[in-house]
């Protein structure tokens, strides 16, 4: 069996600046963090103009008990997040990341559905 364990250089947190994309659009807003351990790895995705209200409202948010007692900004703001983690593995100087976890696969209308039928239940 071949030595998957992540090389130590490999490992830590990183803030990704920017990135192009193959159709030339580039994306500088986005705060990007990317953790990497000795097997696994999360990418944290938060859009631009986003952070300073999260930022701004996190002691609130924390305090919710549920969706149902977010405001529809507040709902806005985390439909916009997205994230993955999963196992990471490496073998000849090739890495593979496996995605195990993915986060935000709801829009916000489907949000704000949700919270709308639990007002009414």
């Amino acid at each position: 069996m071949a030595d998957s364990r992540i090389p130590h250089w490999l490992t830590g947190v990183w803030q990704r600046l920017s990135i192009e994309t193959a159709d030339g659009q580039k994306d500088t807003t986005t705060q990007v963090v990317y953790i990497q351990t000795p097997s696994c790895y999360a990418d944290i995705r938060i859009p631009g103009g986003d952070e300073d209200f999260l930022f701004q409202n996190r002691l609130t948010l924390c305090n919710k008990a549920s969706f149902t007692e977010l405001s529809e900004p507040e709902i806005a703001a985390l439909a916009r997040q997205q994230g993955f983690a999963g196992v990471t593995e490496f073998n000849q100087s090739v890495c593979c990341w496996h995605r195990y976890m993915i986060t935000n696969r709801f829009q916000q209308s489907e949000i704000l559905a949700y919270c709308t039928e639990r007002e009414i239940s």
